[in-house]
């Protein structure tokens, strides 16, 4: 639609502006159009590459939805969530992450989470992340804190 189109531009010149670059063949607007797509995947369709993420400033302000590969390959800012499980005992869950991760695999973390895709809160996608990870259903969860982490250009960040 008109009122879609018309976002993308604005949120193309906000990546701009924020220090992000456009390719030369036209890839990042390319990006936009195929995030508005009807099709494009969500969390009860197509997951991984097609998911489409929301892309923050460093202030946390909504300045674009991309697809998530172009997300990784660009290593744009994007908000995420961690969920520390534990029993009533105050025993913490800790799992060894896939090896396939594209983000520390095979470590060890005491965090379940993921990232929200776009239109998701983050209370939304914590629940999500928990039922799909571990198969647990929740009842309300409580931010703790908020943190903003900036990764290398290949991912490995701090």
């Amino acid at each position: 639609s008109m009122k879609r189109d018309t976002h993308s531009v604005v949120n193309a010149a906000a990546l701009l502006q924020n220090g992000y670059t456009k390719e030369q063949d036209g890839s990042l607007r390319k990006a936009l159009n195929a995030a508005s797509a009807p099709d494009a995947g969500n969390r009860a369709g197509e997951k991984g590459s097609k998911e489409l993420l929301t892309v923050v400033d460093s202030i946390g302000r909504e300045i674009a939805i991309l697809p998530r590969a172009y997300v990784e390959k660009f290593n744009l800012l994007i908000p995420a969530i961690g969920v520390l499980v534990h029993n009533n005992r105050g025993q913490v869950y800790v799992h060894q992450r896939s090896a396939t991760k594209s983000l520390h695999a095979s470590y060890f973390d005491m965090m379940v989470g993921g990232l929200p895709l776009a239109g998701e809160s983050p209370s939304e996608a914590a629940r999500n992340e928990v039922g799909e990870e571990l198969g647990i259903r929740t009842g309300p969860l409580h931010p703790l804190f908020t943190v903003t982490w900036i990764g290398s250009p290949k991912r490995g960040g701090l």
